[in-house]
């Protein structure tokens, strides 16, 4: 569609903006609601380690961190918390890579040898990233035949936020369109089946 397709492309320079606006709003709400289920945000990296440094960083801010493996190990190491993995750093001795952690585009693995070297392979779900007005449809997270909810969400907010409703039934009815429209992609992504019931309304 690119984002053109969502109703975009007849509005003025100015409500452009305002729209986008309430895209984004309803695209970060859709986009954590259903990130864990949409293996096609997965983003796979392979890094390897400098001598004697357990960090490295990753080209995009992760929302989470779904495996990472070692050197071609088939176990993939244990994520920890920040402080749970200072505290395993305390009470280590030097061996090999069994945990991680990370902040913000770092990735810290415990415990490393002396002088060794090490493979990533990582995978991971980055944060998300607003639309833009040139946006390909390629580009937007969700399958196409889901990319209506974005429309009912940015629906929604703008009615809610502009005023766009003077009648509270109407408000109702586009805010049951955005809920379930959400649990329908929910659905979807949970059973990747696309075996789901229509509920497209003119109302």
């Amino acid at each position: 569609m690119s984002v053109q397709g969502v109703g975009i492309d007849t509005l003025s320079d100015s409500d452009k903006i305002i729209y986008l606006q309430h895209l984004n709003q309803a695209h970060y709400e859709l986009y954590n609601y259903t990130a864990a289920l949409n293996d096609d945000l997965i983003i796979n990296e392979a890094k390897t380690t400098t001598a004697n440094v357990n960090t490295i960083d990753l080209s995009q801010r992760p929302l989470s961190i779904n495996k990472i493996y070692i050197d071609d190990c088939a176990t993939p190491l244990t994520e920890k918390q920040k402080m749970d993995f200072v505290d395993f750093t305390k009470k280590s001795s030097p061996g090999y890579p069994c945990i991680f952690t990370w902040q913000v585009k770092k990735v810290s693995i415990h415990p490393i040898v002396q002088d060794a070297t090490y493979d990533l392979d990582i995978w991971y779900t980055p944060q998300y990233v607003d639309l833009e007005e040139d946006t390909p449809e390629d580009d937007i997270p969700y399958p196409p035949l889901f990319h209506y909810v974005l429309l009912d969400g940015a629906l929604y907010y703008l009615f809610q936020d502009e005023g766009g409703f003077k009648n509270s039934e109407k408000v109702v009815s586009q805010m049951a369109k955005w809920e379930k429209g959400k649990q329908e992609l929910y659905s979807y992504l949970f059973h990747k089946t696309g075996e789901i019931v229509s509920t497209f309304s003119n109302v």
